[in-house]
């Protein structure tokens, strides 16, 4: 019995098998990269705020709560020195 043809079919399986894997491959990255661009797309739509923005928020906010802080407790120091005067 002869095993050419047997290997020559399992040859060209074999290089269908790759050329499938090499297709797969290339439809992946690219439904990875279009994916990537469709998510950045709607992020930038929405207009979202960047941690460091909201970073720099947080820090004025608590720097602004401190003041107030400090101008209600001198309200109060001089309400209490008026009722005594």
């Amino acid at each position: 019995m002869d095993d050419q043809p047997r290997k020559k079919i399992l040859d060209d399986l074999s290089m269908l098998a790759q050329g499938a894997l090499h297709i797969a491959d290339s439809v992946s990255d690219d439904l990875r990269i279009l994916v990537h661009h469709t998510c950045q797309k709607i992020l930038s739509d929405m207009a979202l705020a960047r941690r460091e923005d909201l970073d720099a928020l947080r820090a004025q906010l608590e720097e602004t709560q401190k003041k107030v802080a400090q101008l209600e407790n001198m309200q109060q120091t001089d309400k209490k020195s008026h009722r005594k005067a």
